[in-house]
């Protein structure tokens, strides 16, 4: 089991949102308005930075994860063809799971 951690400026809504529902992703744990700084620059929700983050939390079988994360690199690859090349706010971790009770 693995569990996902997926990270991302809340004008992507609308793609992960697909995103989800194109990979079975139908349980999981959404918190709006996450607050950080990447290479995409600052998310604080502020009108001097480029808006707020978003973090979604799933744990899925291992090849579901799997295929979650090369949907992800597709998803990314067509965003960024999309912006010419620009950085994409959107970040996929993934670490190991343990269902414990």
């Amino acid at each position: 089991m693995k569990m996902l951690f997926l990270t991302y400026r809340s004008s992507l809504q609308h793609e992960i949102d697909a995103f989800l529902k194109n990979q079975n992703i139908d349980a999981y744990t959404s918190i709006p308005k996450v607050h950080g700084a990447g290479e995409s620059g600052h998310a604080f929700g502020s009108f001097l930075t480029h808006g707020e983050n978003a973090l979604i939390i799933a744990t899925l079988p291992d090849e579901q994860a799997e295929q979650a994360v090369a949907a992800f690199r597709l998803l990314r690859e067509v965003l960024t063809q999309r912006q010419k090349g620009a950085g994409i706010p959107a970040r996929l971790m993934v670490v190991p799971c343990e269902d414990m009770i």
